[in-house]
Protein backbone atom coordinates (compact mmCIF):
# COMPACT_ATOMS: atom_id res chain seq x y z
CA UNK A 1 0.00 0.00 0.00
CA UNK A 2 1.08 3.28 -1.03
CA UNK A 3 1.41 6.27 1.16
CA UNK A 4 0.96 8.84 -1.33
CA UNK A 5 -2.34 8.10 -2.16
CA UNK A 6 -3.46 8.56 1.58
CA UNK A 7 -1.70 11.87 1.54
CA UNK A 8 -3.65 12.87 -1.31
CA UNK A 9 -7.06 12.38 0.25
CA UNK A 10 -6.39 13.97 3.62
CA UNK A 11 -6.60 17.61 4.34
CA UNK A 12 -4.88 20.03 7.11
CA UNK A 13 -6.43 20.62 10.34
CA UNK A 14 -6.35 24.20 10.54
CA UNK A 15 -7.73 25.89 7.91
CA UNK A 16 -5.56 29.07 6.04
CA UNK A 17 -6.52 32.49 5.69
CA UNK A 18 -7.01 32.45 2.32
CA UNK A 19 -9.52 30.23 3.19
CA UNK A 20 -11.36 32.06 5.56
CA UNK A 21 -12.50 35.16 2.75
CA UNK A 22 -15.73 33.29 1.25
CA UNK A 23 -16.04 33.09 -2.17
CA UNK A 24 -18.47 36.37 -4.41
CA UNK A 25 -21.72 35.29 -4.91
CA UNK A 26 -24.12 37.16 -7.35
CA UNK A 27 -25.77 38.94 -4.50
CA UNK A 28 -23.00 40.56 -2.98
CA UNK A 29 -21.94 41.86 -7.03
CA UNK A 30 -25.14 43.84 -7.14
CA UNK A 31 -24.84 45.11 -3.82
CA UNK A 32 -21.54 47.09 -4.78
CA UNK A 33 -23.03 47.91 -7.94
CA UNK A 34 -25.61 49.62 -6.47
CA UNK A 35 -23.37 51.30 -4.06
CA UNK A 36 -21.32 52.80 -6.87
CA UNK A 37 -24.10 54.08 -8.60
CA UNK A 38 -25.32 55.67 -5.11
CA UNK A 39 -22.25 57.57 -4.67
CA UNK A 40 -22.10 58.58 -8.36
CA UNK A 41 -25.64 59.37 -7.88
CA UNK A 42 -24.33 62.09 -4.68
CA UNK A 43 -21.41 63.69 -6.54
CA UNK A 44 -23.49 64.35 -9.65
CA UNK A 45 -26.06 65.99 -7.83
CA UNK A 46 -23.83 67.82 -5.91
CA UNK A 47 -22.05 69.52 -8.76
CA UNK A 48 -25.59 70.03 -10.32
CA UNK A 49 -25.96 71.90 -7.08
CA UNK A 50 -23.21 74.23 -7.64
CA UNK A 51 -23.91 74.97 -11.04
CA UNK A 52 -27.45 75.88 -10.36
CA UNK A 53 -25.63 78.62 -7.66
CA UNK A 54 -23.42 79.75 -9.66
CA UNK A 55 -26.07 80.41 -12.56
CA UNK A 56 -28.38 82.06 -9.75
CA UNK A 57 -25.41 84.15 -8.78
CA UNK A 58 -24.92 85.45 -12.67
CA UNK A 59 -28.59 86.56 -13.41
CA UNK A 60 -28.97 87.82 -10.02
CA UNK A 61 -25.97 90.52 -10.42
CA UNK A 62 -27.07 93.16 -12.81
CA UNK A 63 -23.94 93.98 -15.35
CA UNK A 64 -26.17 96.09 -17.25
CA UNK A 65 -25.26 99.97 -17.98
CA UNK A 66 -27.43 101.93 -15.48
CA UNK A 67 -30.86 103.64 -17.47
CA UNK A 68 -30.16 107.18 -18.79
CA UNK A 69 -31.70 110.05 -16.09
CA UNK A 70 -35.21 111.51 -16.51
CA UNK A 71 -35.76 114.64 -18.37
CA UNK A 72 -35.09 117.33 -15.81
CA UNK A 73 -33.05 115.88 -13.53
CA UNK A 74 -29.47 115.69 -12.86
CA UNK A 75 -27.16 113.09 -13.13
CA UNK A 76 -25.43 110.90 -11.03
CA UNK A 77 -22.35 112.53 -9.75
CA UNK A 78 -19.54 110.64 -11.46
CA UNK A 79 -15.10 110.44 -10.64
CA UNK A 80 -14.42 113.96 -9.33
CA UNK A 81 -17.47 115.09 -8.04
CA UNK A 82 -18.98 115.93 -5.02
CA UNK A 83 -21.80 114.07 -3.78
CA UNK A 84 -25.42 114.73 -3.09
CA UNK A 85 -25.97 117.29 0.05
CA UNK A 86 -26.51 115.53 3.25
CA UNK A 87 -28.63 115.90 6.55
CA UNK A 88 -28.55 119.77 7.62
CA UNK A 89 -26.97 121.04 4.38
CA UNK A 90 -29.64 123.27 2.02
CA UNK A 91 -30.51 121.68 -1.14
CA UNK A 92 -29.48 123.36 -4.49
CA UNK A 93 -31.91 126.27 -5.13
CA UNK A 94 -34.97 125.12 -7.66
CA UNK A 95 -34.48 125.91 -11.36
CA UNK A 96 -36.79 125.60 -15.21
CA UNK A 97 -39.05 126.83 -16.90
CA UNK A 98 -41.55 125.61 -14.48
CA UNK A 99 -40.29 127.23 -11.48
CA UNK A 100 -41.77 129.72 -9.47
CA UNK A 101 -40.11 133.43 -9.84
CA UNK A 102 -40.17 133.57 -6.45
CA UNK A 103 -38.83 130.17 -5.56
CA UNK A 104 -35.68 130.89 -7.74
CA UNK A 105 -32.18 132.24 -6.06
CA UNK A 106 -30.41 133.53 -5.67
CA UNK A 107 -32.10 137.38 -5.79
CA UNK A 108 -30.49 141.28 -5.55
CA UNK A 109 -31.53 143.00 -2.99
CA UNK A 110 -33.72 145.86 -3.41
CA UNK A 111 -34.65 148.28 -1.04
CA UNK A 112 -33.87 148.25 2.84
CA UNK A 113 -35.99 149.75 5.57
CA UNK A 114 -34.87 151.45 8.87
CA UNK A 115 -37.41 151.84 11.52
CA UNK A 116 -36.64 154.21 14.23
CA UNK A 117 -38.31 154.32 17.64
CA UNK A 118 -40.48 157.76 18.91
CA UNK A 119 -37.26 159.19 21.25
CA UNK A 120 -34.66 159.48 18.10
CA UNK A 121 -33.66 162.53 17.05
CA UNK A 122 -32.77 162.70 13.79
CA UNK A 123 -32.53 166.50 13.58
CA UNK A 124 -28.28 166.31 13.43
CA UNK A 125 -28.09 164.78 10.75
CA UNK A 126 -26.83 161.49 12.01
CA UNK A 127 -25.58 158.95 9.76
CA UNK A 128 -25.30 155.19 8.94
CA UNK A 129 -24.81 152.26 6.86
CA UNK A 130 -25.71 149.04 6.40
CA UNK A 131 -23.60 145.73 5.45
CA UNK A 132 -25.97 142.76 4.12
CA UNK A 133 -24.45 138.95 4.12
CA UNK A 134 -25.21 135.83 2.25
CA UNK A 135 -22.92 132.77 1.44
CA UNK A 136 -20.13 133.51 3.06
CA UNK A 137 -19.66 136.89 2.11
CA UNK A 138 -21.13 140.67 2.52
CA UNK A 139 -21.47 143.99 0.82
CA UNK A 140 -21.38 147.43 2.40
CA UNK A 141 -23.47 150.45 1.20
CA UNK A 142 -22.39 154.00 1.28
CA UNK A 143 -22.60 156.51 3.98
CA UNK A 144 -27.04 157.47 3.99
CA UNK A 145 -28.42 159.77 6.78
CA UNK A 146 -31.37 158.41 9.09
CA UNK A 147 -34.96 159.40 8.62
CA UNK A 148 -37.66 158.49 9.70
CA UNK A 149 -38.36 155.70 8.36
CA UNK A 150 -34.92 155.73 6.28
CA UNK A 151 -35.31 153.85 2.86
CA UNK A 152 -32.23 152.75 1.24
CA UNK A 153 -32.46 151.56 -2.63
CA UNK A 154 -29.47 149.44 -2.89
CA UNK A 155 -28.86 149.93 -6.64
CA UNK A 156 -27.89 153.32 -5.62
CA UNK A 157 -24.88 151.96 -4.11
CA UNK A 158 -22.06 151.15 -6.08
CA UNK A 159 -20.05 148.08 -3.58
CA UNK A 160 -23.89 146.22 -3.43
CA UNK A 161 -26.07 146.53 -6.80
CA UNK A 162 -24.47 143.44 -8.05
CA UNK A 163 -24.40 142.15 -4.88
CA UNK A 164 -26.62 138.77 -4.36
CA UNK A 165 -28.56 136.84 -1.34
CA UNK A 166 -29.46 133.05 -1.33
CA UNK A 167 -32.91 132.47 -0.03
CA UNK A 168 -31.82 129.04 0.75
CA UNK A 169 -29.34 130.02 3.23
CA UNK A 170 -28.84 132.13 6.60
CA UNK A 171 -29.15 136.16 5.55
CA UNK A 172 -28.11 138.65 7.55
CA UNK A 173 -27.49 142.40 8.41
CA UNK A 174 -25.38 144.97 10.25
CA UNK A 175 -26.51 148.61 10.89
CA UNK A 176 -23.86 151.19 11.51
CA UNK A 177 -25.47 154.30 13.71
CA UNK A 178 -22.93 156.91 14.39
CA UNK A 179 -25.03 158.14 16.98
CA UNK A 180 -26.69 155.42 19.16
CA UNK A 181 -27.39 157.86 21.89
CA UNK A 182 -29.37 159.90 19.54
CA UNK A 183 -30.97 157.38 17.28
CA UNK A 184 -32.21 154.13 18.36
CA UNK A 185 -33.05 151.51 15.84
CA UNK A 186 -36.17 149.85 16.62
CA UNK A 187 -36.70 147.20 13.52
CA UNK A 188 -35.55 146.82 9.87
CA UNK A 189 -36.59 145.23 6.67
CA UNK A 190 -34.91 144.00 3.46
CA UNK A 191 -36.70 143.62 -0.03
CA UNK A 192 -35.06 141.43 -2.89
CA UNK A 193 -35.91 142.40 -6.52
CA UNK A 194 -38.74 139.52 -6.61
CA UNK A 195 -40.52 141.41 -3.86
CA UNK A 196 -39.84 138.93 -1.36
CA UNK A 197 -39.28 140.38 2.09
CA UNK A 198 -37.33 139.83 5.65
CA UNK A 199 -37.39 141.23 8.59
CA UNK A 200 -35.18 142.04 11.80
CA UNK A 201 -35.29 143.38 14.87
CA UNK A 202 -32.81 145.32 17.54
CA UNK A 203 -33.42 143.01 21.09
CA UNK A 204 -31.63 145.86 23.46
CA UNK A 205 -30.19 149.58 23.23
CA UNK A 206 -27.32 149.60 20.48
CA UNK A 207 -23.59 150.38 22.93
CA UNK A 208 -21.42 150.37 19.50
CA UNK A 209 -22.01 152.36 16.45
CA UNK A 210 -21.69 148.82 14.37
CA UNK A 211 -24.59 146.53 15.70
CA UNK A 212 -24.21 142.98 15.95
CA UNK A 213 -25.31 140.65 12.99
CA UNK A 214 -29.53 139.64 13.32
CA UNK A 215 -30.35 136.92 10.86
CA UNK A 216 -33.16 138.11 8.03
CA UNK A 217 -36.71 136.48 8.80
CA UNK A 218 -39.32 136.10 6.01
CA UNK A 219 -42.13 138.33 6.26
CA UNK A 220 -45.51 137.42 5.46
CA UNK A 221 -47.07 139.92 2.94
CA UNK A 222 -50.80 139.51 2.86
CA UNK A 223 -53.28 141.08 0.81
CA UNK A 224 -53.48 143.97 3.88
CA UNK A 225 -50.31 145.23 2.18
CA UNK A 226 -51.16 145.09 -1.31
CA UNK A 227 -51.20 148.90 -3.00
CA UNK A 228 -51.59 147.94 -6.33
CA UNK A 229 -52.92 145.53 -9.26
CA UNK A 230 -51.97 145.91 -12.80
CA UNK A 231 -53.70 144.16 -15.52
CA UNK A 232 -51.99 143.57 -18.87
CA UNK A 233 -53.92 142.84 -22.85
CA UNK A 234 -52.14 140.07 -24.47
CA UNK A 235 -52.46 139.97 -28.35
CA UNK A 236 -50.43 137.66 -30.49
CA UNK A 237 -49.74 134.83 -28.64
CA UNK A 238 -47.43 132.45 -29.76
CA UNK A 239 -46.51 128.63 -28.50
CA UNK A 240 -44.84 127.77 -25.53
CA UNK A 241 -43.24 124.85 -26.36
CA UNK A 242 -41.17 124.30 -23.16
CA UNK A 243 -44.62 124.94 -20.50
CA UNK A 244 -42.77 128.10 -19.25
CA UNK A 245 -44.22 129.83 -15.81
CA UNK A 246 -43.23 133.54 -17.26
CA UNK A 247 -41.04 135.20 -19.73
CA UNK A 248 -38.11 135.84 -18.48
CA UNK A 249 -36.89 139.51 -19.28
CA UNK A 250 -40.61 140.64 -19.45
CA UNK A 251 -41.54 143.60 -16.68
CA UNK A 252 -43.70 146.66 -16.26
CA UNK A 253 -41.41 149.28 -14.26
CA UNK A 254 -43.24 152.12 -12.58
CA UNK A 255 -42.01 155.73 -10.80
CA UNK A 256 -43.12 159.33 -9.88
CA UNK A 257 -42.29 162.08 -12.27
CA UNK A 258 -39.17 163.74 -10.88
CA UNK A 259 -38.34 161.58 -8.21
CA UNK A 260 -34.79 160.52 -8.71
CA UNK A 261 -35.30 157.25 -6.30
CA UNK A 262 -36.20 153.56 -7.37
CA UNK A 263 -39.71 153.25 -7.87
CA UNK A 264 -41.02 149.31 -8.61
CA UNK A 265 -40.83 146.83 -11.08
CA UNK A 266 -43.26 143.63 -11.52
CA UNK A 267 -41.74 140.09 -11.89
CA UNK A 268 -41.24 138.15 -15.36
CA UNK A 269 -44.75 138.51 -16.47
CA UNK A 270 -46.80 135.12 -16.34
CA UNK A 271 -47.07 133.42 -20.24
CA UNK A 272 -50.49 133.58 -20.57
CA UNK A 273 -52.71 130.47 -21.93
CA UNK A 274 -54.64 132.62 -24.11
CA UNK A 275 -54.73 135.90 -25.41
CA UNK A 276 -56.64 138.41 -23.42
CA UNK A 277 -56.54 140.39 -20.36
CA UNK A 278 -53.70 138.88 -17.52
CA UNK A 279 -54.23 140.49 -13.83
CA UNK A 280 -51.21 140.70 -11.74
CA UNK A 281 -52.56 140.80 -8.62
CA UNK A 282 -50.22 139.28 -5.92
CA UNK A 283 -46.86 138.83 -4.60
CA UNK A 284 -45.60 136.20 -7.54
CA UNK A 285 -46.54 138.65 -9.96
CA UNK A 286 -46.30 142.22 -9.26
CA UNK A 287 -42.58 141.98 -7.35
CA UNK A 288 -41.43 145.06 -5.38
CA UNK A 289 -45.13 146.82 -6.77
CA UNK A 290 -46.88 144.71 -4.84
CA UNK A 291 -46.66 147.57 -1.61
CA UNK A 292 -45.48 150.56 -4.07
CA UNK A 293 -47.92 153.11 -3.32
CA UNK A 294 -49.06 155.47 -6.08
CA UNK A 295 -52.50 156.45 -5.17
CA UNK A 296 -51.57 160.41 -4.89
CA UNK A 297 -49.11 160.40 -7.94
CA UNK A 298 -52.05 161.57 -10.10
CA UNK A 299 -50.82 162.61 -14.10
CA UNK A 300 -47.03 162.19 -13.03
CA UNK A 301 -47.12 158.21 -12.87
CA UNK A 302 -44.35 157.16 -15.81
CA UNK A 303 -44.11 153.72 -16.74
CA UNK A 304 -42.37 151.44 -19.03
CA UNK A 305 -42.82 148.21 -20.33
CA UNK A 306 -39.38 145.77 -20.89
CA UNK A 307 -39.50 143.61 -23.62
CA UNK A 308 -36.85 140.85 -24.93
CA UNK A 309 -36.39 140.75 -28.45
CA UNK A 310 -37.75 137.11 -28.56
CA UNK A 311 -41.16 138.07 -26.57
CA UNK A 312 -43.72 135.00 -27.77
CA UNK A 313 -46.94 137.62 -27.16
CA UNK A 314 -47.58 141.33 -27.88
CA UNK A 315 -48.77 143.48 -24.61
CA UNK A 316 -50.94 146.15 -26.31
CA UNK A 317 -52.57 148.25 -23.07
CA UNK A 318 -51.57 148.20 -19.61
CA UNK A 319 -54.22 149.14 -16.69
CA UNK A 320 -52.66 149.98 -13.32
CA UNK A 321 -55.44 150.20 -10.37
CA UNK A 322 -54.44 151.50 -6.77
CA UNK A 323 -55.88 150.39 -3.56
CA UNK A 324 -53.99 152.86 -1.30
CA UNK A 325 -56.87 155.47 -0.85
CA UNK A 326 -59.26 155.25 -3.71
CA UNK A 327 -59.69 153.10 -6.91
CA UNK A 328 -57.46 155.09 -9.00
CA UNK A 329 -56.96 154.27 -12.95
CA UNK A 330 -53.76 154.70 -15.14
CA UNK A 331 -53.40 153.65 -18.82
CA UNK A 332 -50.45 152.93 -20.68
CA UNK A 333 -51.60 152.22 -24.62
CA UNK A 334 -49.17 150.51 -27.02
CA UNK A 335 -46.22 149.63 -24.90
CA UNK A 336 -44.58 147.05 -26.10
CA UNK A 337 -41.13 148.77 -27.28
CA UNK A 338 -37.47 146.77 -28.15
CA UNK A 339 -34.76 146.45 -25.14
CA UNK A 340 -32.50 148.83 -26.64
CA UNK A 341 -35.30 151.51 -27.29
CA UNK A 342 -37.45 151.94 -23.68
CA UNK A 343 -38.57 154.49 -23.18
CA UNK A 344 -41.07 156.35 -19.91
CA UNK A 345 -44.48 156.55 -20.84
CA UNK A 346 -46.64 159.23 -19.16
CA UNK A 347 -49.65 157.01 -18.12
CA UNK A 348 -53.41 158.51 -18.58
CA UNK A 349 -54.48 159.42 -15.50
CA UNK A 350 -58.36 158.34 -14.73
CA UNK A 351 -59.57 159.48 -11.59
CA UNK A 352 -63.20 159.06 -12.22
CA UNK A 353 -62.79 155.24 -12.51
Amino acid sequence: MELRGVEEHTRPLVPSKADNTPAPTPLTDRKQSMNKRIILGLVISAAAAVLLVILLCVFLIDTSPPPPPDPGTSPPPGPGTSPPPGPGTSPPPPSGPGVPWLSVSPKRPYSASVMLSSRSDTSGGVGGQLQLCSQGSCCSTGRFLFTAPTVIYIDHHQSCNTFVMDKNQKMSIKVLNENPEKVQIDRFEMTLEDGATYQGSFTGPQKEQWSESFPLEVLDLTYRHQKTMIKVNIKNLKNNPRNAAYLNGTKIEMKRMGDNRTGCFTNPLPWPKEEGTVKLNDLETLGTCFTYSIGDTGSNLLVRYHEPSNTQFTVSKIKIISFAEADYEWIVRQPGQNEGDMQWINAEFDDDA
